[in-house]
């Protein structure tokens, strides 16, 4: 850094440098007591406000738009659980050019695939006979059945008429 009078800045650097390394940064960009807080804001603004976020995912190999939200290092696919949401940002539908909705769009989409959908499945047509067209469950329930096979009680042997009772003398 170039010497000059940058007036409190140097003061200020060196609080914030001693407040970090005691873990109490978040808080204090939060105006909270707690050293601990939900709210990031403020914290992801200071940092946001430059290169930072972008130097660090550079460094770490995950900067770019390849993988969209997934992405990872080493190119592997990413969380699974984040494959249909990162799946509908290459969707070149959503996702014309100047598209300020596009975060809400996939958000409403989500809600349909992922909730909506799978709770009406059972009667939806169509879409309630894929099971009976792709028979996944008797490979996922193939041992079930054939030790529930296996431990059926056993048939019950015929039973004979009671013979009948003597008939009470007159």
């Amino acid at each position: 850094m170039p010497q000059g009078d940058y007036g409190p800045v140097p003061v200020i650097i060196q609080a914030e440098q001693l407040i970090a390394a005691n873990g109490s940064l978040d808080g204090y960009f939060q105006g909270s007591d707690q050293q601990l807080s939900t709210n990031t804001t403020k914290g992801t603004m200071f940092f946001g406000d430059g290169t930072l976020w972008g130097d660090v995912a550079t460094a770490q190999g995950v900067a770019g738009d390849r993988w969209g939200v997934m992405n990872e290092l080493w190119d592997y696919p990413g969380q699974v659980w984040l494959w249909l949401y990162a799946g509908m940002y290459q969707v070149p539908a959503l996702n014309p050019s100047g598209n300020a909705n596009l975060d809400l769009d996939v958000g409403l989409l989500m809600i349909l695939f992922g909730f909506l959908l799978p709770m009406f499945a059972p009667w939806i047509p169509g879409i309630n006979r894929i099971p009976r067209w792709i028979p996944l469950y008797k490979i996922i329930y193939r041992d079930y059945y054939r030790s529930a096979s296996a431990k059926q009680p056993p048939t019950p042997e015929p039973r004979t008429p009671d013979p009948e009772p003597p008939s009470p003398a007159p």
